[in-house]
């Protein structure tokens, strides 16, 4: 069980770590500007790294190295969270 949710979990990282590289969504909620495109290729490539990391730790099977992987996840998630909800200001 734990595997396939690890499977799952990079699919969705990566598939929104392209989209965040892509930009074409988000900027009709934020300003359209260098800045906000480095922000958000730069958290593209963070969700990618985190995808693949999820992947990788589904051979692994450890479970102290998953709920790090889980923890610094949220963590991430969260960060983008708070930046992108300013930036719509």
């Amino acid at each position: 069980m734990t595997i396939f949710l690890l499977i799952l979990m990079a699919v969705v990282l990566i598939f929104l770590g392209i989209t965040l590289i892509k930009q074409t969504v988000f900027f009709s909620l934020i300003e359209n500007n260098e800045k906000n495109s480095r922000f958000l290729k730069t958290y593209g490539l963070i969700y990618l790294v985190l995808g693949v990391i999820s992947a990788l730790l589904a051979t692994v099977n450890q479970m102290l190295f998953i709920l790090a992987f889980i923890a610094v996840m949220m963590l991430v998630s969260a960060l983008f969270s708070i930046q992108f909800s300013k930036k719509m200001r």
